[in-house]
């Protein structure tokens, strides 16, 4: 038979109070997509963007999976981010759903952090050049 040695006072607070806490506090207070745009450090994002080095791999990581023609089955068929042009062309719906309404990507999925944010409105902002 194995005895476990009797936990330390420091040991049995850190397991029954203390660590709930902290991984509670870090695990919901720090969602990827959490914040407010204007709390974004202006020097987090590029200040001149371009669609190749920084807005399209944006693009294509948050929104390609399912609004590219060559999505998964049952994705948005109707509106679709394959180039910079249909980017810019639907740009009226891409700012209401993902700025105004929060609402992509839906679901669980992870939401832009508030410096890509930041980024795709100073490319927009700057002409939304595609390069």
């Amino acid at each position: 038979m194995r005895f476990q040695t009797p936990l330390t006072t420091f040991e049995f607070v850190m397991r029954n109070a203390l660590l709930p806490i902290f991984l509670t506090a870090a695990l919901s207070g720090c969602a990827m997509g959490s914040g407010e745009l204007a709390d974004v450090d202006p020097g987090a994002a590029p200040d001149t963007p371009t669609w190749t080095e920084h807005v399209e791999p944006v693009v294509n990581f948050y929104c390609r999976g399912c609004h590219s023609k060559d999505a998964q089955p049952g994705a948005q068929e109707d509106v679709a981010y394959d180039s910079c042009a249909e980017t810019k062309r639907e740009w009226g719906e891409f700012r209401e759903t993902v700025f105004d309404e929060n609402s992509m990507p839906p679901g669980g999925a992870d939401r832009l952090r508030p410096w890509e944010l930041m980024m795709l409105a100073r490319w927009w902002e700057q002409g939304g050049t595609c390069d």
